[in-house]
């Protein structure tokens, strides 16, 4: 078994945003668990299930904003940090999420070359969850089924 202490829930719409997250966060070596899904039910589930010690957030998502996940997961959770990163680029769009709860906000692809300091800021405000996941190499992103029984394969 392998020791992971932070755990990263990423909810984008588009697959090739996830998967850029996903190799900019564990690029040389594996940092992070992290788990990808693309709707904002899809987390609220997970999120009923697991803790996690950041939420990275599209703006713009199926069924409902990146805003209205925030609002709804700042009902119950206002320590965990929630970083946007997104492609909208309007003040009105930063600061409409900052009023829901976002700790911080990047545009992408411009702030790529913050992004992974801003979640090492984000992560060094919160102690991280104590997560032990069985964890190969080769198993890429996490599914929802295999969170579930807490054994990525």
């Amino acid at each position: 078994m392998a020791f992971c202490n932070i755990h990263i829930l990423c909810v984008d719409g588009d697959t090739d945003s996830r998967e850029l997250i996903e190799h900019i966060l564990n690029y040389k070596e594996k940092e992070y668990i992290l788990t990808t899904v693309s709707t904002p039910c899809e987390a609220i589930d997970l999120i009923k299930i697991h803790s996690f010690d950041l939420y990275i957030f599209d703006y713009q998502l199926p069924e409902m904003s990146g805003v209205e996940l925030c609002r709804h997961i700042r009902l119950t959770d206002r320590k965990t940090p929630v970083l946007f990163f997104t492609a909208k680029a309007y003040p009105d769009d930063r600061e409409t999420a900052m009023q829901a709860g976002a700790s911080d906000y990047l545009v992408k692809p411009n702030d790529l070359e913050r992004f992974k300091e801003t979640i090492k800021q984000l992560l060094g405000k919160r102690l991280p969850a104590e997560t032990i996941l069985d964890y190969s190499e080769n198993a890429g992103f996490l599914s929802h089924q295999t969170l579930k029984k807490g054994v990525i394969r």
